[in-house]
């Protein structure tokens, strides 16, 4: 995959992923929608929020260690 970003849009683009089957309960399909539907995006908190246009997509946090 790759993207493109400036101060306040993104764009996601050629994302590629695995054959490989994961389970009735997979969330990757719905994950690869959202980056590709993600126009913009804002850093708030330390937070990643992506939206398309003003409905926010997903909300991201760093993983802990």
């Amino acid at each position: 995959a790759s993207f493109t970003m400036d101060s306040s849009s993104i764009l996601f683009e050629n994302i590629s992923t695995t054959k490989m089957k994961c389970g009735k309960h997979a969330i990757e399909p719905i994950f690869i929608q959202m980056l590709q539907q993600a126009t913009n995006y804002r850093i708030k908190n330390k937070q990643l929020l992506l939206f398309k246009g003003k409905s926010m997509l997903g909300l991201f946090t760093r993983k802990k260690d």
